[in-house]
C-alpha cells in the first residue's frame, strides 16, 4: 500500500470535512474516520480490493470512503451523490490532496446512474439505513450489485439477515461480515434529544457472481 499505515489513513479521512448542512431525508452523517479506515484497511490487506482498483463510492457524501480508497492507492474513484454541495467539498479535498486526476464526482440519484453497463472492481457504500426513506438501503444495494465485482456495504446490525438474503436474491454469490462496530451520531437534527445516538452496525463484503 505504498507505505501507508492505518493511523495515517485514519488521519487523512478525519481531514475530510463533514456535511455542512446535513439533510434529514438523505440520512446524512459523516462516516466515522475510524470505521472508514478499518473497512478500507481490511478490504485491502485481507482481500486486495483497493490498491490499483477502479472504485465507485455510492452515496459518497463528502467522500470519506472513496477518497480514503484513493489515499490507499486505488487507481480511480468515482464519487456519486445526489447532494451536489457535499460532492463539491469532496472534489475540493481531492484536489488539495493531489488526487484530482484520479477522482471523479457525479451528482446523481444512484437509482438513475447512467453507468449500468460499466463494471467497477470495488463498490463502497454507507447507504441510508432506511429510517427516513424506507427501503433506501436495499435500493443502494441493488445498484451496487449491478455495478461491482465486489461490494463493501455498511448496515444496521439487526438488518444483517435481511440484507444478506437480499444480496443473494440480487445474484451475489456470497456475503461475509468483515467487522461489527458502533456508529455514534451527535445531535445534528432537530429531533435528536440525546447527546449522542449510537447504532450497532455491520460492514459486509459481498461478492457478485461471475467474479
Amino acid at each position: 500500500m505504498r507505505g501507508v499505515k492505518l493511523k495515517e489513513l485514519e488521519l487523512f479521512i478525519q481531514s475530510i470535512p463533514p456535511f455542512e448542512r446535513p439533510q434529514v431525508k438523505l440520512e446524512q452523517y459523516a462516516t466515522p474516520s475510524t470505521l472508514a479506515a478499518r473497512l478500507l484497511w481490511i478490504a485491502e490487506t485481507r482481500y486486495g480490493d483497493i490498491v490499483d482498483r477502479a472504485i465507485v463510492d455510492l452515496g459518497a457524501g463528502t467522500g470519506r470512503l472513496g477518497l480514503g480508497a484513493l489515499y490507499l492507492g486505488a487507481s480511480e474513484a468515482l464519487l456519486v451523490d445526489v447532494d451536489g454541495e457535499a460532492l463539491k467539498a469532496a472534489c475540493r479535498r481531492a484536489g488539495e490532496a493531489g488526487m484530482g486526476e484520479r477522482a471523479g464526482c457525479l451528482t446523481c440519484d444512484v437509482e438513475y446512474l447512467p453507468l449500468r453497463a460499466k463494471r467497477f472492481d470495488t463498490v463502497l457504500e454507507n447507504p441510508p439505513f432506511g429510517v427516513h426513506s424506507r427501503g433506501a438501503d436495499v435500493r443502494f444495494l441493488s445498484v451496487a450489485a449491478a455495478l461491482g465485482r465486489v461490494v463493501y456495504s455498511i448496515h444496521k446490525l439487526p438488518t444483517l439477515r435481511f440484507v444478506s438474503k437480499k444480496a443473494l436474491e440480487l445474484g451475489c454469490s456470497s456475503v461475509e461480515t468483515i467487522l461489527v462496530d458502533k456508529i455514534c451520531i451527535p445531535p445534528v437534527f432537530f429531533f435528536h434529544t440525546r447527546r449522542m445516538h449510537c447504532v450497532d452496525i455491520v460492514a459486509l463484503r459481498i461478492v457478485c457472481k461471475g467474479v
